[in-house]
């Protein structure tokens, strides 16, 4: 649902190369939907797949990784990337296969929990993931 003051547009981010990966990767859309405030302020609701807590996560000085599924929404300064795990993340860490998904950029991301999240930190070779 979304007021009428918003439009929505149907946009491919981050090149052919980008969309053929999220597709591939996460079985997603060729086309991201944003949605823009043009006639003025507004709300819309969203929703994931499946049912479950919904988060809002600060991107900027943290970049996450994102399980397969887990992301709902991003605002404009967040960019999405698909990246594929080594083989031993993907057999053992339960995240839900091969790829994951990277934020870059500045901005916030909706995730979806399915149902419960954790926070875990950890550190790895100077860099920091939540």
């Amino acid at each position: 649902m979304m007021e009428a003051t918003l439009d929505l547009k149907g946009q491919m981010s981050g090149g052919i190369g980008s969309a053929i990966m999220r597709r591939f990767a996460n079985g997603e859309s060729f086309f991201q939907q944003h949605i823009e405030a043009v006639r003025g302020d507004g709300d819309c609701l969203l929703s994931p797949v499946l049912p479950g807590a919904l988060e809002i996560i600060d991107v900027g000085a943290r970049q996450y990784l994102l399980s397969d599924g887990a992301f709902v929404a991003a605002t404009s300064g967040t960019e999405m990337k698909v990246r594929m795990q080594n083989i031993a993340n993907a057999l053992f860490a339960q995240s839900g296969g091969f790829f994951v998904m990277e934020t870059s950029g500045k901005g916030q991301v909706v995730v979806s929990g399915f149902g419960s999240m954790f926070q875990l930190e950890v550190v790895l070779k100077g860099r920091h993931y939540r």
